[in-house]
């Protein structure tokens, strides 16, 4: 097992996050002088405002805790054509399964409309955690353990994102996620505290003693 430090709150454990994929869609259009476009004009920029107002209002703006998303993260275009970018965000497979086949069913249903102009391409990121690790719980107690021996209080919370561990741990290496003190990522507001740096430093040599004298974690 491992460990990424990539977290927010010192003493922060989180061991479940999205379920993540990425939807791209091209919409191919056709061009004509508007004088003339009755029945010709196949508008790129506008079937691309459409199917985003199409989806479900389920956005970051607007949900927390464990509640899932579709995210616009780039749209641009023209009347000949135009790109949308999705991040499909959900902890639970069966919901972000649904997610990924209402982006497709609305994007057929355009189809239908539109002679088959636009392309969706669909792929998936990273997965939760939470589906590798519920087999192991020792490693979750035992680093909780050991972020105590260093008088921080274990904060357990989920991640609404992923890190590099999701995809480790999808490849067999267990690997939760550990606080930094850094806060407001992704933002120009954006800063970590070095006191809370230095801590997690402390947390991680913890760490590395109280599985120094254990036996091997064996996944059960």
């Amino acid at each position: 097992f491992a460990y990424t430090v990539d977290g927010s709150d010192l003493g922060e454990l989180s061991y479940e996050n999205f379920n993540a994929a990425t939807a791209k869609i091209s919409i191919k259009g056709n061009s004509t002088h508007t004088g003339s476009a009755k029945g010709k004009m196949i508008n790129a920029a506008r079937i691309a405002i459409e199917i985003n107002n199409s989806l479900p209002n389920e956005i970051p703006e607007n949900t927390d805790g464990y509640e899932g998303f579709f995210h616009l993260d780039k749209i641009e275009g023209t009347t000949s054509y135009a790109e949308i970018e999705y991040l499909i965000r959900d902890f639970d497979k069966e919901n972000f399964n649904m997610r990924k086949k209402i982006l497709t069913d609305i994007v057929s249903k355009f189809n239908e409309s539109f002679n088959n102009c636009i392309d969706l391409n669909i792929k998936d990121t990273y997965y939760n955690m939470a589906n590798y690790i519920e087999n192991n719980s020792q490693i979750i107690e035992q680093t909780k353990e050991a972020i105590k021996k260093v008088n921080v209080e274990p904060i357990v919370h989920a991640i609404r994102g992923g890190t590099d561990g999701a995809k480790i741990t999808s490849k067999g290496i267990i690997c939760p996620n550990l606080g930094t003190g850094a806060h407001n990522f992704h933002s120009i507001y954006e800063y970590v505290l070095l006191e809370d740096m230095e801590k997690t430093v402390e947390i991680l040599v913890s760490i590395v003693k109280q599985f120094s004298n254990k036996e091997k974690i064996k996944n059960k």
